[in-house]
């Protein structure tokens, strides 16, 4: 069967290159003779028309969509334009379906929900529905029949050594330059209140180990076959957490400068970190290390964030990775229920000690099922609802709108400084940054860039481009 997945890769969002998970899944179906295919989505302003002619270039026969919690809305609009023109069978799968699956079969545009890991669900899905018996109870996938939800159990999680390897062919042409985007695991032992791993990790409670980790040797087999196959600028650990065990480091580290040896970046933690691992990472290629600072007010990160390191621990922790002559990458929040302009000075405060190559800034989004969500509900921040809540809306409801854009101009100065040092090593894009920067000031750039992406450039694209 034809099989369309539909992705939704929009700024602000971590996805950007390769989904490791649908490529996971693709690969399972392609083993069972199924064929796959990807459509992106980088816009909210999509184009519907366009949307309908690309799936209708393939003509499936099951559509696929991933989402997550701040895009369930926009998930049940594609889903209800694709169902009124083309009537295939519509799966909604992701983070969000484990959250609230109820939300979806609400809707008769969505068939089905795979609730929890979609790898061997999937498949018997697919199959099923060829063989035309797709009301058959099949763990871990809900639907809806005369107006009824039937639910089936989660079923154990995956052993992911038995897995194949992530189809790579479904987001990018063979031969092409990519950076390559992989997790090596699944799962984080911490339990940040502004996240849902609490909540997921307990969802699985006795299905299984929550925090799995593929094999170095698979990783290895995984990343040679996609050098075989690909030009390799640079590979993408996207793990939430790469650094939590040094065993597994140490065959790593060896194995991966031997046999790969291509540049690569990752994701840690303050509290992860030591000169060995850092060691560990630097011989093995490692050119970038990404943390989540959050704030730079200790109070707001160790009791409203549930992050317990210090700023003291966090400049140790820089100190050690420029040490090994890695790059700084570093995310914080902004417009947080407890934001006022103290903290917000010392977030930035914090930020020039760090002197970062990268900041992501990310205005908060309260999250179903986290703690830091409940407790804006509880103290009357947004309505009981949350899905429908939009970020920057948390500053205004608390009267803090002026400090919320202050600092999201100070922290993108920062940022857009650190491009123009790149950017210094690049002479022929200076003029394009200052242009940039007259017309439109520090602040604005990434508001024209998104901008362009939204109305000049191709918002529905199948895949691999």
């Amino acid at each position: 069967m034809k099989v369309v997945f539909i992705i939704f890769n929009l700024v602000g969002y971590k996805f950007s290159g390769m989904h490791s998970n649908i490529a996971t899944i693709s690969a399972v179906l392609k083993k069972a003779g199924h064929e796959t295919f990807a459509l992106k989505i980088r816009s909210k302003n999509y184009n519907k028309k366009e949307l309908i002619t690309k799936l209708k270039e393939v003509n499936p026969e099951v559509i696929g969509i991933s989402t997550v919690s701040s895009l369930s809305k926009l998930a049940l609009k594609v889903a209800a334009q694709v169902k009124k023109k083309l009537g295939v069978p519509i799966i909604i799968g992701g983070v969000h379906t484990l959250i609230a699956p109820e939300e979806f079969l609400q809707s008769s545009s969505v068939d089905y929900v795979c609730v929890g890991e979609g790898e061997k669900p999937m498949l018997e899905l697919v199959n099923s529905i060829e063989a035309k018996k797709q009301d058959g109870p099949i763990k871990n996938i809900w639907l809806k029949r005369e107006g009824k939800i039937i639910r089936q159990p989660l079923r154990k999680l995956n052993n992911i050594e038995e897995l194949p390897h992530p189809d790579a062919s479904l987001f990018h042409k063979k031969g092409s330059r990519i950076t390559y985007e992989t997790l090596t695991g699944f799962g984080c032992p911490f339990n940040c209140t502004f996240c849902q791993n609490e909540f997921i990790k307990n969802a699985y409670s006795g299905l299984g180990k929550y925090i799995r980790r593929k094999s170095p040797k698979k990783v290895i087999e995984e990343l040679q076959q996609i050098k075989n196959n690909y030009k390799l600028s640079s590979i993408a650990f996207v793990d939430e957490l790469f650094t939590q065990n040094i065993k597994w480091l140490e065959e790593f580290s060896i194995r991966y400068k031997k046999e790969i040896n291509v540049p690569f970046w990752c994701n840690s933690r303050v509290d992860t970190l030591s000169p060995k691992i850092l060691a560990l990472l630097k011989n093995a290629g490692c050119f970038r290390i990404f943390m989540g600072i959050e704030s730079g007010d200790e109070n707001t990160r160790e009791k409203l964030l549930g992050k317990k390191f210090s700023n003291k621990e966090i400049l140790n922790a820089v100190k050690l990775i420029k040490n090994e002559k890695m790059e700084v990458g570093v995310s914080v929040i902004i417009g947080l229920p407890s934001s006022n302009k103290k903290e917000m000075d010392l977030t930035y405060k914090l930020l020039k000690k760090i002197n970062p190559d990268e900041v992501s800034t990310n205005s908060y989004l309260p999250l179903p099922k986290t703690k830091l969500g409940n407790y804006c509900i509880k103290k009357g921040y947004l309505k009981k609802n949350i899905l429908t809540f939009q970020t920057t809306k948390m500053a205004l409801d608390i009267g803090k709108e002026r400090d919320f854009i202050k600092a999201q101009r100070k922290i993108t100065n920062l940022n857009t400084y650190k491009r123009y040092k790149t950017l210094k090593k690049y002479k022929a894009l200076l003029p394009i940054y200052f242009i940039t920067k007259f017309f439109f000031g520090d602040h604005k750039i990434g508001k024209f860039s998104l901008w362009i992406r939204n109305h000049l450039s191709r918002n529905v694209v199948l895949l691999p481009e």
